[in-house]
């Protein structure tokens, strides 16, 4: 799976992990997790421009690729 940055988030600096346009292949899909923390943890992993694993949210990214394989987060039933 792949994702491009399209957007940076508001209220914040300008963000120097990420390259609005830039694609990003994901480690890890996180978007169906729901912990009930304050802070958003639900999204994906990906490399950032400084090689270290970050999360980027549904809102900042559009989805260009879905054929690779990546680790999928689900809760067992």
């Amino acid at each position: 799976m792949k994702v491009k940055y399209i957007v940076h988030p508001t209220g914040y600096k300008t963000d120097t992990n990420f390259t609005v346009g830039a694609e990003y292949k994901v480690l890890a899909d996180y978007r169906h997790r729901k912990s009930g923390q304050q802070i958003a943890d639900n999204g994906f992993v990906v490399i950032d421009n400084q090689g270290c694993e970050n999360m980027l949210f549904s809102n900042q990214v559009k989805i260009i690729q879905d054929g690779e394989k990546c680790f999928t987060f689900s809760y067992k039933q």
